[in-house]
């Protein structure tokens, strides 16, 4: 769920001061006054203007123009933040009514609700890809070794015939000097 679907900006705003005032933020000013910004701005409507730039100069105190691709606080900050953030809803904040995220890629919060613990999570597409990546070559495996293990026709040799057809002559058959079947009428001696 996005901004949209969680209305409530006096939810959003009491979970902002829940996380800032934890053990976890105790000691990260500069993450809290960044948090802060972000989620303010954004719920005034400002979440699209949040850029690189402009949170460097607002929150970090660098001069106007300042350049990111020289100075990256602001990303080494952002992924400080993302980190205490997951840290915060897998300990302290569990029992959250609202869920503040900082996608990668960006700098706009995301509000949520809580995944219910009920709800069935489907699995991220890395984890798809690895595991079509192990199927497929466990059906090629498998199917491989179908086809060498299955038993192969009787091949004969062009102009050969059977030994013998005629039951009970298997166990002293002979060749006759012709080529043709001839029956052997030798007693088999035991």
């Amino acid at each position: 769920m996005s901004y949209k679907d969680v209305t409530d900006s006096g939810a959003v705003r009491e979970e902002l001061r829940r996380i800032v005032a934890s053990p976890l933020f105790e000691e990260a000013g500069r993450l809290v006054r960044f948090l802060s910004f972000v989620v303010n701005e954004t719920l005034e409507g400002k979440g699209g203007l949040l850029k690189e730039s402009v949170i460097g100069v607002e929150v970090f105190g660098r001069t106007t123009g300042y350049d990111p691709k020289i100075d990256p606080i602001v990303r080494v900050q952002a992924r400080r933040l993302r980190t205490k953030l997951d840290a915060w809803y897998q300990n302290g904040g569990k029992g959250s009514v609202i869920r503040i995220a900082l996608p990668k890629g960006g700098y706009e919060p995301e509000f949520s609700r809580p995944p219910s613990e009920t709800s069935v999570v489907a699995p991220p597409l890395r984890q798809l890809r690895m595991a079509w990546m192990l199927v497929i070559p466990a059906i090629i495996v498998g199917v491989g070794a179908i086809l060498l293990t299955r038993p192969k026709p009787p091949t004969t040799v062009p102009g050969s015939r059977l030994f013998t057809a005629y039951p009970g002559y298997q166990t002293s058959p002979a060749f006759s000097p012709d080529g043709l079947t001839r029956i052997s009428h030798r007693p088999v001696s035991t």
